[in-house]
C-alpha cells in the first residue's frame, strides 16, 4: 500500500508540471509601445511673421520717391507739388502717416532751413501692390513772398525724405531756391494718400 500511494503522488506531482499555462489576458500597450510604429503625429504649425502681424510696412528700401506737379496748383505766394511713393519691393506693404520733408544742399547735404511742418488730413493705413504707388500732398511757399534779408534765399537741389516711421532718408532731386533763414517760408506736408499723383 505504502509503494502504490508513492506511486500515485509521484503522477499527480508530474501531472502538474507538464499542465499548460492559461491564455494570458490581452494587455493595452503603453504610450513607449506605441512609439516607432509609424503613426505620424500631427505637424506643429508655426504662424510665419506676415500670417501674425499682417502685411508689413513699407521700409525705406521698398520705396522710389518722385516729385510730382499738383494739378490743383497751390495759393498765392504758395504752390503745391506731389511726393509719389511707389512699391519696389516685390510684395505688398503699408504706409501709414506723415513722411519727414526737408530741403538739402545735396544728395547727402545740410538740411536748409526747418523741416516742413505737417498740415491737416486724416491718416489711414494704405496697402500698396508691388508698383503700387500713393503721394503725400507739399505746399511750397515762394521765397519771393519774404523780404530777402529775412529770408536769406539760398539754392537747394532737392528734399531729404523719411517715409513714415523710418530713419532713413531718401533724396529727391527738386532745384529750386528756399529760405536758409529759422522760420521762414516752412513747407507743408500732408499725410500720405492714396493715388500716385500726376505723372
Amino acid at each position: 500500500m505504502r509503494r502504490t500511494g508513492m506511486a500515485m503522488l509521484s503522477l499527480l506531482a508530474l501531472s502538474a508540471c507538464t499542465s499548460p499555462d492559461p491564455t494570458p489576458a490581452a494587455s493595452t500597450p503603453t504610450a513607449s509601445a506605441t512609439a516607432g510604429t509609424g503613426a505620424a503625429p500631427s505637424p506643429t504649425v508655426t504662424p510665419t511673421t506676415a500670417a501674425l502681424n499682417g502685411t508689413p510696412r513699407c521700409h525705406t528700401g521698398d520705396l522710389k520717391v518722385a516729385d510730382r506737379p499738383d494739378p490743383a496748383g497751390g495759393t498765392t505766394g504758395h504752390h503745391g507739388e506731389f511726393l509719389v511713393f511707389t512699391n519696389s519691393s516685390g510684395h505688398p506693404c503699408t504706409l501709414n502717416g506723415y513722411p519727414g520733408v526737408s530741403f538739402v544742399t545735396g544728395d547727402a547735404g545740410a538740411q536748409v532751413g526747418d523741416a516742413f511742418s505737417r498740415g491737416g488730413g486724416a491718416k489711414k493705413t494704405l496697402t500698396l501692390a508691388d508698383g503700387g504707388r500713393a503721394h503725400a500732398p507739399i505746399l511750397l511757399v515762394s521765397p519771393e513772398a519774404y523780404d530777402a534779408a529775412g529770408c536769406k534765399p539760398v539754392e537747394v537741389r532737392g528734399y531729404r525724405i523719411y517715409p513714415p516711421d523710418e530713419t532713413a532718408a531718401i533724396f529727391v532731386s527738386r532745384p529750386q531756391k528756399a529760405c536758409s533763414a529759422k522760420g521762414m517760408g516752412v513747407g507743408q506736408v500732408q499725410p500720405i494718400t492714396g493715388g500716385g499723383g500726376a505723372s
